[in-house]
């Protein structure tokens, strides 16, 4: 037990000289070069994102730089004993003291900087203010355009500028301009692609797709002029028809035509009448309207059928025609053959021995009745018998 302790106490010394020791009063700390020239106070509101509250107090350095820039800590240290440094940096600085912004890091951040020799750390307190850097224009436009063709095509984009700059708008590709007529060959898929400048010469291009659709367009019916027909005659119109997009097209008609265009007129249609030429490609119509004059065509007059008449030699024949106009025109009558007018006494010699050539013979005559409108005339014949009479013997005086 004797030779036991002697050998711990030996141990102990041993272990204790081989400790890092505390530091002793007389190792200094490093210090950061210049940094007086920096210190100032402060009473600041930061928005950074690594604070929400006030700054109160020391800043030890200062830093700006704009969104998009890498902002590098300049802050170096020196030990006054010649010992060896290292750094360590808060966030957002890497470990290198580098921290690459974006635009959204607008602000001011308090960062501190950690400067040691191992032993001894020193701290500076450093205010970085990351200013708002310039934004290229917004070019907001929907995912497509679709346009018909034939339609005044307007490229409808939110083009602006988050500083109020002025923007310049250019187009490329399917258009030039805001602006497009679309033609009627243009049916397809394109692009547009647009570029947005503001007065700092940021730029931004956006390009989008375009969707021509297809219009049908309706045939076309060459204009028609009135016409005219007379009664009885036979109307035909075969119009000029035609189709932009090259469609087969049917022509229709309103009454009183047929489907093929046709009228035989007959008497009674004068008049005027409005006719509607129907072309169509089976979607689209197109229609083109005519007044057509059925002029009225002058009709003769009609003598209604003549009995033949039978009478006595001596007797009166009397013939009582019924004649009219369709037209309604004043009609006169006109007599020949064997008659001059509608009334005649025979005598005693018209059947024997004028007519006939026996006693008691029966003559036969024709008479012709005309009536005429003063253009028309029509003619009907009837047959007058004269029957032979035999008169009874007269005393002479």
């Amino acid at each position: 037990m004797k030779r036991i302790l002697p050998l711990l106490a030996v141990a102990l010394l041993a272990i204790v000289a081989c400790s890092p020791s505390a530091p002793s009063d007389n190792t200094s700390s490093p210090v950061f070069d210049n940094i007086s020239t920096n210190q100032t106070d402060t009473n600041t509101t930061l928005n950074g994102s690594n604070t929400t509250s006030s700054l109160n107090g020391s800043v030890d350095y200062q830093i700006s730089g704009t969104e998009g820039e890498v902002i590098t800590l300049p802050l170096r240290a020196t030990d006054p004993d010649g010992d060896d440094i290292t750094y360590a940096y808060e966030d957002p600085f890497n470990e290198d003291g580098v921290w690459e912004t974006n635009l959204g890091d607008e602000g001011t951040y308090v960062v501190d900087v950690n400067a040691s020799d191992g032993l001894r750390t020193t701290t500076a307190t450093v205010l970085v203010t990351v200013n708002r850097a310039n934004r290229a224009p917004v070019v907001d436009c929907p995912s497509r355009f679709t346009f018909p063709e034939g339609e005044l095509a307007t490229i409808n984009c939110d083009i602006y500028d988050p500083e109020g700059d002025r923007v310049v708008v250019t187009y490329q590709g399917w258009t030039t301009s805001r602006t497009k007529r679309v033609g009627y060959d243009d049916a397809g898929n394109y692009s547009v692609v647009i570029t947005a400048r503001d007065t700092q010469n940021n730029t931004v291009e956006r390009t989008v797709p375009v969707t021509v659709t297809d219009t049908n367009r309706a045939p076309e019916i060459t204009d028609i002029e009135d016409r005219s027909v007379q009664e009885t005659s036979t109307f035909s119109i075969d119009p000029e028809v035609s189709d932009p997009d090259g469609d087969d097209v049917s022509v229709n008609y309103t009454a009183p035509l047929s489907n093929q265009g046709i009228w035989e007129t007959s008497y009674g249609d004068a008049g005027e009448y409005d006719i509607t030429v129907v072309a169509s490609d089976g979607e689209a119509t197109a229609k083109e309207t005519f007044t057509l004059t059925v002029d009225a065509r002058n009709q003769a007059p009609v003598i209604r059928p003549l009995d033949n008449i039978t009478v006595d030699e001596g007797e009166t024949v009397t013939i009582r025609p019924e004649a009219y106009d369709p037209d309604g025109d004043d009609v006169e009558l006109d007599y020949s053959g064997w008659m001059e007018s509608n009334q005649y006494t025979t005598d005693f010699e018209d059947a024997y021995p004028d007519g006939c050539n026996e006693k008691g013979c029966t003559a036969a005559y024709t008479v012709f009745v005309t009536a005429t409108d003063g253009e028309l005339t029509s003619q009907e014949e009837l047959t007058v018998f004269v029957d032979d009479t035999n008169r009874a013997p007269q005393f002479s005086r």
